[in-house]
């Protein structure tokens, strides 16, 4: 009985962390992410992951004053940030031969500064390349511990995607040679579970079964 029980643990732990993978967003997919998504009357951002600016590049950050949103004629990039409870003092850009075209176009169409804020860390979504405004990360490096960096920020604001001028659609900027990303995602509304999360249930069965086979015929 007790093996049974220990069994049935098991299997109950190996479904549980299958279907967690499996119903993942896709925003998790990223090093980090800035969501925006309706929520009601409201557009909402939320930020989650981890960075690892040891792995990009050092260079001086860009400027920032407030939160919000951007936009830029290319070829600069549409950028974002939030300096509310402080400034920037340390940037990171993507390494040579990284396709920045993501952040480059019309992302945002509107610049807004008209939301309401939480968090505490400091960002802006570009670096000074030259004298263009370029796809990277600037932050406060008190915002760093041991060369990771987490964003802690959301926004909210009343109006739809449409209005705040936000493009739906998923904009990735991946590291050409240590693949850190930082993705700007746009949607309508949570990403909802696909077919991945089924297929990690039923693969989760499958092995349990076999488990629960193979130890039965060495009883």
């Amino acid at each position: 009985m007790e093996t049974r029980k220990m069994f049935k643990s098991l299997n109950l732990l190996a479904v549980a962390s299958i279907v967690c993978i499996g119903f993942a967003p896709e925003s998790a997919k990223a090093s980090i992410a800035f969501s925006f998504t309706e929520v009601g009357p409201f557009v909402e951002m939320k930020s989650s992951g981890t960075l690892d600016v040891s792995k990009l590049v050092l260079v001086s950050p860009g400027g920032w004053g407030g939160a919000g949103v951007e936009t830029n004629n290319p070829p600069e990039s549409d950028i974002m940030g939030d300096t509310t409870t402080g400034g920037l003092d340390q940037g990171y850009a993507f390494s040579p031969g990284t396709d920045l075209s993501g952040w480059i176009g019309n992302m945002f169409t509107i610049s807004n500064f008209s939301w309401s804020l939480s968090g505490t860390t400091q960002f802006a979504t570009y670096i000074i390349d030259g004298s263009l405004r370029t796809p990277g990360i600037s932050i406060d490096s008190a915002d760093v511990f041991g060369g990771l960096w987490t964003p802690d920020v959301a926004w909210q604001t009343l109006g739809d995607l449409a209005s705040l001028g936000l493009t739906p659609g998923i904009y990735p900027v991946v590291d050409a040679v240590t693949s850190e990303s930082i993705t700007i995602q746009i949607l309508k509304s949570e990403p909802v579970p696909g077919p991945l999360a089924i297929l990690g249930v039923a693969a989760a069965f499958r092995r349990s079964r076999k488990l629960r086979f193979a130890m039965k015929s060495r009883a």
